[in-house]
Protein backbone atom coordinates (compact mmCIF):
# COMPACT_ATOMS: atom_id res chain seq x y z
CA UNK A 1 0.00 0.00 0.00
CA UNK A 2 1.31 3.45 -0.66
CA UNK A 3 3.22 5.21 1.61
CA UNK A 4 1.49 8.12 2.23
CA UNK A 5 -1.93 6.33 2.49
CA UNK A 6 -0.55 4.33 5.14
CA UNK A 7 1.00 7.43 7.21
CA UNK A 8 -2.48 9.01 6.72
CA UNK A 9 -4.64 5.79 8.77
CA UNK A 10 -1.38 5.93 11.62
CA UNK A 11 -1.02 8.94 13.71
CA UNK A 12 1.85 11.24 11.85
CA UNK A 13 5.62 10.58 12.87
CA UNK A 14 7.09 14.00 14.03
CA UNK A 15 10.73 14.09 14.52
CA UNK A 16 13.00 17.02 15.33
CA UNK A 17 16.42 16.85 14.08
CA UNK A 18 18.02 15.02 16.59
CA UNK A 19 15.25 12.12 16.22
CA UNK A 20 16.54 12.42 12.71
CA UNK A 21 17.06 9.25 10.56
CA UNK A 22 19.71 7.88 8.57
CA UNK A 23 20.84 8.95 5.20
CA UNK A 24 17.62 11.21 4.72
CA UNK A 25 17.14 12.82 1.29
CA UNK A 26 18.30 16.42 1.72
CA UNK A 27 15.40 18.35 -0.66
CA UNK A 28 16.81 21.96 0.61
CA UNK A 29 19.83 21.68 -1.18
CA UNK A 30 18.97 18.57 -3.89
CA UNK A 31 21.30 16.24 -2.71
CA UNK A 32 20.36 12.62 -3.73
CA UNK A 33 19.92 9.44 -1.28
CA UNK A 34 23.28 8.09 0.00
CA UNK A 35 21.77 5.08 0.26
CA UNK A 36 19.32 2.27 -1.74
CA UNK A 37 17.71 0.94 1.75
CA UNK A 38 16.89 5.26 2.90
CA UNK A 39 13.29 5.97 3.14
CA UNK A 40 13.25 9.04 4.59
CA UNK A 41 12.85 12.43 2.92
CA UNK A 42 14.10 15.51 4.31
CA UNK A 43 12.29 18.66 3.96
CA UNK A 44 15.01 21.29 4.81
CA UNK A 45 18.65 20.98 6.67
CA UNK A 46 18.98 24.29 8.76
CA UNK A 47 16.48 26.82 8.95
CA UNK A 48 16.86 29.81 6.17
CA UNK A 49 14.96 32.20 4.69
CA UNK A 50 14.54 29.96 1.56
CA UNK A 51 12.32 27.78 4.46
CA UNK A 52 9.64 30.36 4.38
CA UNK A 53 9.72 31.42 0.74
CA UNK A 54 6.99 30.55 -1.37
CA UNK A 55 8.73 31.09 -4.66
CA UNK A 56 11.31 28.93 -4.08
CA UNK A 57 9.19 26.05 -3.16
CA UNK A 58 7.11 26.75 -5.95
CA UNK A 59 10.61 26.02 -8.21
CA UNK A 60 12.02 22.84 -6.28
CA UNK A 61 8.42 20.81 -5.52
CA UNK A 62 8.49 19.13 -9.48
CA UNK A 63 12.20 18.00 -8.86
CA UNK A 64 11.38 16.97 -5.38
CA UNK A 65 8.16 15.23 -5.79
CA UNK A 66 10.24 13.36 -8.48
CA UNK A 67 12.54 12.27 -5.91
CA UNK A 68 9.84 11.25 -3.56
CA UNK A 69 7.72 9.01 -6.22
CA UNK A 70 11.16 7.69 -7.12
CA UNK A 71 11.99 6.23 -3.13
CA UNK A 72 8.15 5.20 -2.61
CA UNK A 73 8.30 2.67 -5.76
CA UNK A 74 11.70 1.85 -4.91
CA UNK A 75 11.33 1.44 -1.02
CA UNK A 76 7.87 -0.52 -1.25
CA UNK A 77 7.17 0.33 2.02
CA UNK A 78 7.36 3.98 4.42
CA UNK A 79 8.62 6.96 3.26
CA UNK A 80 9.22 9.24 6.08
CA UNK A 81 8.64 13.31 4.34
CA UNK A 82 11.15 14.75 7.82
CA UNK A 83 11.23 19.14 8.08
CA UNK A 84 13.82 20.45 10.03
CA UNK A 85 12.94 23.66 9.77
CA UNK A 86 8.90 24.06 11.01
CA UNK A 87 5.70 22.82 9.23
CA UNK A 88 5.72 24.20 6.09
CA UNK A 89 7.69 22.37 3.43
CA UNK A 90 6.88 19.10 4.23
CA UNK A 91 3.48 18.73 4.24
CA UNK A 92 3.70 20.77 0.96
CA UNK A 93 5.39 17.85 -0.40
CA UNK A 94 2.96 15.69 0.69
CA UNK A 95 0.60 17.49 -0.70
CA UNK A 96 1.63 17.69 -3.88
CA UNK A 97 2.16 14.32 -4.30
CA UNK A 98 -1.30 13.69 -3.05
CA UNK A 99 -2.58 16.08 -5.74
CA UNK A 100 -0.16 14.86 -9.12
CA UNK A 101 -0.15 11.10 -8.24
CA UNK A 102 -2.76 9.98 -5.56
CA UNK A 103 -5.64 11.20 -7.93
CA UNK A 104 -6.92 14.21 -4.60
CA UNK A 105 -8.24 17.65 -5.32
CA UNK A 106 -5.71 19.96 -3.84
CA UNK A 107 -8.69 20.85 -1.00
CA UNK A 108 -9.52 17.30 -0.41
CA UNK A 109 -5.67 16.53 0.16
CA UNK A 110 -5.03 19.79 2.22
CA UNK A 111 -8.49 18.68 4.51
CA UNK A 112 -6.78 15.47 4.92
CA UNK A 113 -3.78 16.63 6.02
CA UNK A 114 -5.22 19.42 8.49
CA UNK A 115 -6.98 16.25 10.34
CA UNK A 116 -4.22 14.51 11.46
CA UNK A 117 -1.92 17.19 12.12
CA UNK A 118 -2.36 21.35 11.91
CA UNK A 119 0.15 22.11 9.25
CA UNK A 120 1.00 25.34 7.11
CA UNK A 121 1.79 24.06 3.33
CA UNK A 122 1.59 27.18 1.09
CA UNK A 123 -1.08 26.39 -1.57
CA UNK A 124 -0.12 28.69 -3.34
CA UNK A 125 3.03 27.19 -4.44
CA UNK A 126 1.57 24.05 -5.43
CA UNK A 127 -0.78 25.93 -7.47
CA UNK A 128 1.29 27.92 -9.47
CA UNK A 129 3.98 24.95 -9.83
CA UNK A 130 1.54 22.55 -10.83
CA UNK A 131 0.80 25.54 -13.52
CA UNK A 132 4.27 25.74 -14.91
CA UNK A 133 4.53 22.03 -15.22
CA UNK A 134 1.46 22.02 -17.85
CA UNK A 135 1.86 25.31 -19.33
CA UNK A 136 5.83 26.21 -19.23
CA UNK A 137 7.40 28.68 -17.52
CA UNK A 138 8.46 32.05 -18.84
CA UNK A 139 9.73 35.47 -17.90
CA UNK A 140 8.12 39.29 -18.11
CA UNK A 141 10.49 42.01 -17.39
CA UNK A 142 9.21 44.73 -14.66
CA UNK A 143 10.25 47.74 -13.50
CA UNK A 144 9.57 49.57 -9.42
CA UNK A 145 9.87 53.03 -9.21
CA UNK A 146 10.62 54.93 -5.64
CA UNK A 147 10.26 58.98 -5.96
CA UNK A 148 12.48 60.57 -4.02
CA UNK A 149 15.29 62.26 -4.00
CA UNK A 150 15.94 62.86 -0.44
CA UNK A 151 16.92 59.54 0.93
CA UNK A 152 20.21 57.78 1.17
CA UNK A 153 19.13 53.94 0.30
CA UNK A 154 16.00 52.48 -0.86
CA UNK A 155 15.98 48.71 -0.86
CA UNK A 156 12.86 45.93 -1.66
CA UNK A 157 11.55 42.97 0.35
CA UNK A 158 9.20 40.26 -1.23
CA UNK A 159 8.83 39.54 -4.72
CA UNK A 160 10.53 37.09 -5.53
CA UNK A 161 13.32 36.37 -3.34
CA UNK A 162 11.35 36.20 0.17
CA UNK A 163 11.08 38.49 3.23
CA UNK A 164 14.54 37.70 4.96
CA UNK A 165 16.08 39.17 1.52
CA UNK A 166 16.28 42.36 -0.07
CA UNK A 167 17.25 43.81 -3.01
CA UNK A 168 19.08 47.80 -3.19
CA UNK A 169 17.29 50.08 -5.91
CA UNK A 170 19.49 51.98 -8.42
CA UNK A 171 19.11 56.36 -7.75
CA UNK A 172 18.86 57.90 -11.65
CA UNK A 173 20.16 61.43 -10.56
CA UNK A 174 18.59 62.75 -13.57
CA UNK A 175 15.15 61.59 -12.97
CA UNK A 176 15.60 62.20 -8.94
CA UNK A 177 13.89 58.23 -8.21
CA UNK A 178 14.99 55.03 -7.73
CA UNK A 179 14.54 51.95 -10.01
CA UNK A 180 14.51 48.49 -10.08
CA UNK A 181 14.89 46.07 -13.08
CA UNK A 182 13.90 42.90 -12.79
CA UNK A 183 12.71 39.50 -14.55
CA UNK A 184 9.86 37.44 -12.84
CA UNK A 185 7.48 34.58 -13.83
CA UNK A 186 3.85 34.63 -14.16
CA UNK A 187 2.46 34.94 -10.57
CA UNK A 188 1.69 37.47 -8.00
CA UNK A 189 4.62 38.59 -5.63
CA UNK A 190 4.31 40.89 -2.61
CA UNK A 191 6.97 43.08 -1.27
CA UNK A 192 7.85 45.98 0.37
CA UNK A 193 10.31 48.84 0.15
CA UNK A 194 12.66 49.76 2.92
CA UNK A 195 13.62 53.28 2.92
CA UNK A 196 16.42 54.48 5.20
CA UNK A 197 15.92 51.17 7.22
CA UNK A 198 11.75 52.20 7.68
CA UNK A 199 9.60 49.51 5.80
CA UNK A 200 7.06 51.11 3.71
CA UNK A 201 4.25 51.22 1.03
CA UNK A 202 4.78 52.60 -2.39
CA UNK A 203 0.98 54.76 -2.21
CA UNK A 204 1.51 54.72 -6.19
CA UNK A 205 1.49 51.06 -6.40
CA UNK A 206 -1.03 48.39 -5.74
CA UNK A 207 -1.52 47.75 -1.90
CA UNK A 208 -3.35 44.76 -0.45
CA UNK A 209 -6.02 44.68 2.22
CA UNK A 210 -4.21 43.84 5.42
CA UNK A 211 -3.45 40.03 6.80
CA UNK A 212 -3.97 38.31 9.61
CA UNK A 213 -1.11 39.88 11.47
CA UNK A 214 -2.07 43.10 10.12
CA UNK A 215 0.28 44.25 7.46
CA UNK A 216 -0.53 45.66 4.16
CA UNK A 217 1.84 45.22 1.02
CA UNK A 218 2.47 46.43 -2.30
CA UNK A 219 2.24 43.52 -4.90
CA UNK A 220 2.29 43.19 -8.60
CA UNK A 221 0.28 40.68 -10.32
CA UNK A 222 2.55 39.27 -13.66
CA UNK A 223 0.73 37.55 -16.98
CA UNK A 224 2.95 35.96 -19.80
CA UNK A 225 2.88 37.92 -23.21
CA UNK A 226 1.31 36.10 -26.50
CA UNK A 227 -0.49 33.52 -23.91
CA UNK A 228 -2.95 31.61 -25.69
CA UNK A 229 -6.89 31.71 -24.99
CA UNK A 230 -6.93 27.89 -23.70
CA UNK A 231 -3.36 28.52 -21.49
CA UNK A 232 -4.73 31.37 -19.83
CA UNK A 233 -7.77 29.40 -19.02
CA UNK A 234 -5.60 25.92 -18.08
CA UNK A 235 -3.54 28.72 -15.75
CA UNK A 236 -6.94 30.25 -13.94
CA UNK A 237 -8.66 27.21 -13.75
CA UNK A 238 -5.49 25.23 -11.75
CA UNK A 239 -4.85 28.64 -9.95
CA UNK A 240 -8.48 28.61 -8.24
CA UNK A 241 -9.85 28.47 -5.08
CA UNK A 242 -10.44 24.54 -5.16
CA UNK A 243 -8.17 23.06 -8.06
CA UNK A 244 -8.34 19.69 -9.32
CA UNK A 245 -6.78 17.58 -12.12
CA UNK A 246 -7.85 15.25 -14.86
CA UNK A 247 -6.60 12.09 -15.82
CA UNK A 248 -4.44 12.95 -18.74
CA UNK A 249 -3.08 16.31 -16.69
CA UNK A 250 -1.61 13.82 -14.20
CA UNK A 251 -0.07 11.83 -16.59
CA UNK A 252 1.24 14.80 -18.29
CA UNK A 253 2.51 15.88 -14.96
CA UNK A 254 3.92 12.51 -14.69
CA UNK A 255 6.05 12.34 -17.83
CA UNK A 256 6.80 15.71 -17.64
CA UNK A 257 7.17 17.04 -14.54
CA UNK A 258 8.00 13.74 -12.45
CA UNK A 259 10.10 10.93 -14.95
CA UNK A 260 12.36 14.07 -16.19
CA UNK A 261 12.25 15.79 -13.04
CA UNK A 262 11.40 19.09 -14.62
CA UNK A 263 13.00 21.70 -12.48
CA UNK A 264 12.45 25.65 -12.93
CA UNK A 265 15.59 26.58 -11.43
CA UNK A 266 16.30 28.87 -14.80
CA UNK A 267 13.15 31.04 -13.74
CA UNK A 268 15.15 31.45 -10.45
CA UNK A 269 16.52 35.08 -9.53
Amino acid sequence: MNCLQNLLKEPPIVGSRSMRRPSPLNLASGASTSSAESGAVEAGTEKSDTDFDAFDLRLRLPAVVSKLHKLVNRNGGVTYIHCTAGLGRAPAVALAYMFWILGYSLNEGHQLLQSKRACFPKLEAIKLATADILTGVSKNSITLKWESDNCSSVEISGLDIGWGQIIPLAYNKEKGAWFLERELPEGRYEYKYIVDGKWVCNENEKKTKANADGHVNNYIQISRDGTSVEEKELRERLTSQNPDLTKEERLMIREEGLVNERSYHGASR
